[in-house]
């Protein structure tokens, strides 16, 4: 696997999040919805692409813990590209986020990123806490920015789309 970037995201999850267990690692896929709007020449416009996420460890633990299908999550992590070989000799490049930390911004605690308190609440043990604002997501990037303002695939949507249809496909194999 190619780590291209570090990237910080922001969507909501579309995909049903489970756990697996592989050879003794716990690891979890699923799909969040990026969408950005953004104003050019006047008009308000709207960037969306489909991103495949990947979490191992406590991190994938956490994730099932807290997050839900329809949370809208900021999440922080590399931007990874790998190559499948099927049996007739077709390659394929696939692409997903492996997820370093999260928060969940629908109100429920994170792991990892940010130990700010809400207001009535307590942090948890590990540096795990609520979203507060000092870890705010930065401003929408300026137009033609490429999603998360550090990714470098200038064709970084269509990638996304092919992924997610890749992602099926890659489980129903033994994938993660």
């Amino acid at each position: 696997m190619n780590t291209i970037n570090q990237v910080e995201i922001q969507g909501t999850i579309i995909h049903a999040v489970q756990l697996k267990q592989r050879n003794g690692y716990t690891t979890l896929s699923t799909i969040m919805e990026w969408r950005q709007s953004y104003r050019s020449q006047g008009k308000e416009k709207v960037q969306q692409a489909v991103v495949p996420l990947s979490f191992f460890g406590d991190v994938a633990t956490a994730f099932a813990q807290q997050v839900s299908t329809g949370d809208e999550v900021l999440i922080k992590g590399k931007f990874d590209s790998y190559t499948m070989t099927s049996f007739d000799g077709n390659t394929m490049n696939h692409y997903q986020v492996r997820v370093e930390s999260f928060v969940n911004l629908s109100g429920h605690p994170s792991f990892g990123m940010g130990t700010g308190q809400a207001a009535n609440s307590q942090p948890e043990v590990g540096g795990v806490g609520n979203y507060d604002d000092a870890d705010l997501p930065p401003e929408p990037p300026a137009e033609g920015a490429v999603p998360g303002g550090q990714m470098n695939d200038p064709n970084f949507e269509q990638t996304a789309k092919n992924a997610y249809r890749s992602l099926g496909d890659f489980e129903d194999q033994g994938g993660y």
